[in-house]
């Protein structure tokens, strides 16, 4: 087993006021690149289970050692100190609400996220010159949408709805996009087979393995390998330690009360955010600077795929507003901690606008 990475920066936290709701947000930071005042800087929002610390773990040495790029790690709501879901907040995630109601939801956690970036870029003086982004990774996409969509928001103040059309360069969409799986397909959340007490460990089984589907160029449900594993090479969550595993995930009994999203109700209300953000020539022309990649591994899991030929599909029938589609090759959907060095690669050119992993 490789030896593990140390973990270098500390965990901080920033203050968000929004109307009568105060929040906090934890987060790690990589640090301004050494004799630099001009450098590009990453904000992640990171998935479900796994928060900032694997990202950080085996990021962190790298880009500091590097000296190219500011990363800082975002840990969302329910996460390492995050300000925790109210009670009402937990029933429209996991209760019998409406779509509406879900939608509001989403749309004001986009606020919270859009305000926490603004106040960071202020408080810690970021420069904007070389660039700002902001990515989402597999859960975390459906947050990056949110932020993507609060430009259209009245919630979001005038101000700070300027300066981040004015600084954010990019986004990017890596894994998940809320599409609706064919019927009769696999979804671990609703996999009644599984006891709710071993959902956390069965789920981060299957979603660190590497799966070896077929010829993907030909966008068809049957080269993917749904359930059916890649042998030959182990799991992230195989080759991590218990001390990693603490480091890098919020274990819990059973599932985080988040995994409701990917049940078919609320995985409309993010197929909806995939509407009103990638294909609404309004809302994309509030970000005049973005670019937005969707990325995806290729050793990930089918769903992800999945989700992905269908936005491209339809991103070919609506050329404008254009996306960049981008695959991370040889890579299952934890990257960033097997393969640290490429998944920096990866990091710079949604910066530099450079196709390097095509």
């Amino acid at each position: 087993m490789p030896k593990p990475f140390p973990t270098t920066t500390l965990t901080q936290s920033a203050r968000v006021s929004f109307l009568t709701k105060e929040l906090t947000f934890t987060y790690r930071d990589t640090g301004a690149p050494p004799g630099k005042k001009v450098y590009p800087t990453i904000f992640i929002i990171h998935g479900t289970y796994f928060h900032s610390g694997i990202f950080d773990s085996r990021l962190t040495p790298l880009a500091q050692k590097q000296g190219r790029l500011r990363l800082i790690y975002i840990n969302r709501r329910d996460y390492q100190g995050s300000t925790e879901y109210d009670e009402l907040e937990i029933e429209v995630l996991k209760g019998d609400f409406s779509h509406r109601e879900r939608e509001a939801f989403l749309t004001l956690e986009g606020v919270y996220l859009a305000l926490l970036i603004d106040g960071l870029v202020r408080d810690l003086r970021l420069p904007t010159g070389a660039g700002l982004s902001v990515l989402g990774w597999s859960l975390g996409v459906s947050f990056t949408l949110a932020i993507m969509a609060s430009a259209n928001s009245d919630l979001l103040p005038f101000d700070a709805k300027a300066r981040l059309q004015e600084a954010i360069t990019s986004f990017t969409l890596w894994g998940i996009l809320g599409i609706m799986d064919p019927e009769g397909s696999y979804n671990i959340f609703t996999d009644t087979t599984i006891p709710t007490s071993e959902k956390s460990r069965v789920f981060m089984s299957w979603v660190t393995s590497y799966f070896a589907h077929g010829d993907l160029s030909l966008h068809d449900m049957s080269v993917l390998q749904e359930l059916q594993a890649d042998s030959t090479r182990p799991s992230t969550l195989h080759n991590m330690s218990a001390q990693d595993l603490l480091d890098v995930t919020e274990l819990t009994d059973g599932q985080k009360v988040e995994n409701s999203m990917a049940h078919p109700d609320w995985i409309r209300v993010v197929e909806e955010f995939v509407d009103s953000t990638l294909f609404n020539p309004d809302l994309r022309l509030r970000w005049p600077k973005a670019r937005i990649w969707v990325t995806y591994n290729d050793a990930t899991p089918y769903c992800i795929i999945k989700g992905i030929w269908t936005t491209q599909k339809r991103a070919a029938e609506t050329p404008v507003p254009c996306l960049s589609f981008t695959v991370f090759h040889g890579a299952n959907h934890m990257p960033m901690w097997d393969q640290p060095e490429k998944t920096l690669v990866f990091l710079a050119s949604t910066i530099s606008g450079s196709e390097l992993l095509n």
